[in-house]
């Protein structure tokens, strides 16, 4: 047995890096200081002559309004770039309702880039799709301090390809800090600094062209005043238009009511972050995948119609549902679930229980 493992494992690598063969290494190009603490290497706004050569998407593809209410679901790069695969969601999204698709620029592996055609992106605008370039900043979160320039010039310059594709939103996940504690020197100001800096600049560039930037953060992000991640959403609110705290309830391992109860544990997220905002929209990344479902006693197709119904009960600008092996039929039966006319099993118990949950915390505001 122990053999059998090894050549699994070894089997799944391969499969893997043929999946994942082909993409193009990421470029490092000479960089700009910023002025932001930290963040030594971006690149200035106006000041980089590639810039002048990205073609305007007015004219390009139909115009499409962004969503008053996302229905999303992730697609990592090989879904976005592989036109069958693509045209299979598209299909499945139309007939569901679903109007948003994130949509990877990098391999899951290697966080190198794959180059999606702009057809595919146009297929999505012409179905009335909204799509969403989704780039990792620092994989699994910064790990020296400052910045390294050449990387933030690299995602940079991949959001400009994400521009030049037609993406009318770009996402930018991992822009944080290591949750590890080993920054213990750098102050919460400063963390600040540089993952606002960044985002700042990436709306300065971006904004003026119409495409939207948004930010994903812990779910916790969305409690508390203070992470050493160096989020935080007064700060987030005013450098981009989206912020998505991804709520997974199995990732809210410290509360064992917040991972069996789905429904509270995505309603008082999205209520109480959606309260602290300003200007930025919340759309929240919700749970689509098995983890620690068994908890709540739900099967997962209820599972993820209890957090779909939160979001809209929460008053949010949407939801998008995270699955990464792109295992979606769950999703498909929760939204046939919503648009039946009884409600899905047990939400009008769930609203009781996270109303009863809520109540001392709100007594105590």
């Amino acid at each position: 047995m122990r053999y059998l493992a090894v050549i699994v494992m070894c089997c799944c690598f391969l499969l893997n890096f043929m999946i994942y063969s082909g993409y193009a290494a990421p470029g490092n190009t000479p960089a700009a200081n910023s002025g932001v603490p930290g963040l030594s290497g971006n690149t200035v706004p106006g000041e980089d002559s590639r810039q002048q050569n990205m073609p305007d998407q007015t004219g390009k593809a139909q115009n499409l309004a962004r969503p008053e209410f996302y229905r999303g679901i992730y697609l990592h790069n090989y879904s976005a770039r592989t036109p069958s695969i693509l045209s299979n969601y598209v299909t499945l999204a139309k007939q569901h309702g679903v109007n948003a698709f994130v949509m990877d620029m990098q391999d899951a592996v290697y966080f190198q880039p794959g180059a999606i055609p702009a057809s595919n992106i146009e297929l999505c605008i012409s179905n009335k799709i909204w799509p969403i370039a989704r780039i990792v900043v620092f994989p699994y979160g910064l790990k020296e301090y400052p910045a390294p320039p050449a990387l933030i010039s690299d995602r940079l310059e991949l959001a400009r390809k994400a521009y030049a594709l037609g993406f009318r939103e770009i996402q930018f996940d991992y822009i944080r800090f290591e949750d590890s504690g080993r920054f213990g020197h750098i102050s919460y100001d400063a963390r600040y600094q540089l993952v606002e800096g960044f985002l700042g600049q990436a709306r300065n560039e971006f904004g003026s062209k119409g495409t939207y930037i948004s930010a994903d953060v812990f779910g916790r992000v969305a409690l508390n005043l203070q992470d050493p991640i160096g989020q935080r959403l007064e700060g987030l609110d005013k450098v981009v238009n989206v912020i998505c705290p991804m709520a997974y309830p199995s990732h809210y391992s410290w509360d064992n009511f917040a991972m069996a109860n789905p429904y509270y544990t995505i309603y008082n997220s999205a209520s109480s972050g959606k309260a602290r905002l300003k200007e930025a929209s919340m759309v929240v990344y919700i749970q689509g995948f098995e983890m620690r479902v068994a908890m709540s006693g739900l099967s997962l197709p209820v599972y993820i119609a209890h957090q779909m119904q939160a979001c809209q009960d929460a008053g949010v600008s949407g939801w998008i549902v995270w699955n990464a092996a792109q295992s979606y039929e769950p999703t498909w039966s929760a939204l046939r679930m919503l648009a039946a006319p009884d409600a899905p099993l047990g939400i009008a118990q769930a609203r009781q229980r996270a109303e009863a949950r809520m109540k001392p915390a709100q007594k105590a505001q």
